[in-house]
């Protein structure tokens, strides 16, 4: 029996475990900022927040790999059984945390609350799209592949896999496009 491992890794900025169903469900790692206005504060996002790999600087990010493997065995010649199929789904999300919100204003707080829980939502968005990708990875386990070769089975479950990401990864980027990176959900400070 083989066994074959792939991944492929998203990003989805913002200026992309299969639980994960919420904001609380995934990791989140924080870069700080500083400040104790506005100007400040914005000045500090677009120095310290995450680069693309283009470079450009967003506020927050979502990265999420998915990866998956399968074993297959032939038990006669030219024929080929998928005997196990896995997918493994790891997100990884970068927001701003304030250092030190106490020296801004009441008002300023209220607004920089008012943001983080707007970039929040929209980088859960990023997550779904991610979720969505590899519960249909997930169902690739049922499918009823056609007697075949075990090498035409291996390139059958990777170019169904890899399409499914790259429809996916696609998803993300319109959904970028369509929410303004965010601005029309309220990631504006």
């Amino acid at each position: 029996m083989k066994s074959l491992p792939n991944a492929l890794i998203v990003a989805a900025s913002l200026a992309g475990s299969p639980a994960f169903a919420s904001a609380a469900d995934y990791p989140v790692a924080y870069y700080e900022v500083l400040g104790s206005t506005v100007a400040q504060l914005r000045a500090e996002l677009a120095a310290k927040g995450p680069a693309d790999m283009a470079g450009r600087r967003s506020h927050g990010v979502t990265e999420w790999t998915l990866a998956w493997s399968y074993g297959f065995e032939s038990p006669a010649e030219g024929e080929c059984m998928l005997t196990h199929f896995a997918a493994d789904l790891d997100v990884k999300v970068t927001l701003p945390r304030w250092h030190s919100p106490k020296r801004g204003s009441k008002r300023l707080l209220q607004e920089w609350e008012r943001y983080a829980a707007a970039l929040r939502l929209h980088e859960d968005g990023h997550v779904a799209i991610a979720r969505a990708a590899y519960d249909e990875v997930e169902r690739l386990r049922d499918v009823s592949w056609s007697v075949m070769t075990c090498p035409d089975l291996q390139k059958n479950i990777d170019a169904a896999a890899n399409e499914i990401v790259k429809r996916y990864g696609q998803q993300s980027k319109k959904y970028d496009r369509d929410t303004g990176h965010g601005k029309t959900q309220g990631a504006v400070l």
